[in-house]
């Protein structure tokens, strides 16, 4: 549900409360799925934008590249918008001569798009409405145990005894 090798598995009765759980877990972390974002306007209209030109990349080394484009990932290993405590909302991008992907933040972008309603919309919490839903379940929490996580299966807080 999350990306490939990490995620709830569910069966259909359950998928819907699998997919809000994920989906809770994406808004806690602020990660965003880069298909999900798609379906915001004001982000669908910044990848538009976005997908029409190359930019201009700050790189670690401090150096400012251009032949950047953005960055969806695939089938087996999605791309997602991420939250820097330092940088802010940052956008997966690509450098495909390279072969060079990471995440850059979007008010360093050199492009012709403004940010600003992007940055908007990412902070107003593209899943508030499954976090909300999770946050308003009656969950009880038990006592720690080693070797025991917690994982929220249709809606309950369960235990699952991890390890081999």
């Amino acid at each position: 549900m999350i990306y490939w090798m990490f995620g709830l598995k569910a069966c259909p009765t359950h998928k819907a409360a699998a997919k809000r759980d994920c989906n809770a877990y994406c808004h806690k972390n602020t990660i965003v799925d880069m298909r999900h974002a798609k379906k915001f306007p004001v982000l669908a209209s910044l990848f538009e934008n976005l997908e029409q030109e190359t930019f201009q990349v700050l790189r670690t080394s401090g150096l400012k590249e251009s032949g950047w484009t953005l960055y969806y990932g695939s089938h087996t290993a999605p791309a997602f918008l991420s939250k820097d405590p330092i940088k802010g909302w940052c956008i997966p991008v690509i450098q495909e001569e390279a072969v060079l992907t990471k995440t850059t933040a979007l008010s360093d972008l050199t492009s012709s798009v403004d940010m600003r309603a992007a940055i908007a919309a990412l902070d107003a919490g593209v899943y508030l409405d499954d976090a909300t839903a999770v946050a308003t379940l009656d969950l009880e929490y038990p006592d720690d145990t080693d070797g025991v996580v917690y994982i929220i299966h249709n809606g309950s807080l369960c235990r699952v005894l991890a390890g081999s």
